[in-house]
C-alpha cells in the first residue's frame, strides 16, 4: 500500500478549530509548549511532522479535537489505547 504524506492542511484546520477562541500564546501556555512551536505549526509553508506525544499534547488541551481526528492528518493510524497505556 502506498503511503500518503502528512496532511498539513487538515493538520492546521484542526489546530485551529482546537485553539478556538484562545489566543495562539494562550494555548501554547496552557499546552505547556513554545508559542513559537505553534506559530509555526499554523504558518509557516512547511512543517515537520508532529510526534504522537505532541499530538497528545495538543488534543489533552481542545475541547472541540480530539486526538483521533488529529491522527487522521497522518497516513498512520492512532496507536491502539494498549500502545498508549504502556
Amino acid at each position: 500500500m502506498e503511503e500518503k504524506k502528512f496532511n498539513q492542511k487538515k493538520f492546521r484546520e484542526l489546530l485551529k478549530k482546537g485553539i478556538g477562541l484562545r489566543t495562539q500564546k494562550e494555548f501554547a501556555v496552557q499546552a505547556g509548549m513554545s508559542p513559537a512551536t505553534i506559530n509555526r505549526m499554523l504558518n509557516e509553508d512547511v512543517i515537520a511532522r508532529p510526534k504522537i506525544k505532541t499530538l497528545e499534547t495538543l488534543a489533552s488541551h481542545m475541547h472541540n479535537v480530539s486526538y483521533s481526528q488529529l491522527a487522521e492528518a497522518f497516513t498512520q493510524s492512532p496507536p491502539r489505547i494498549e500502545e498508549v497505556v504502556r
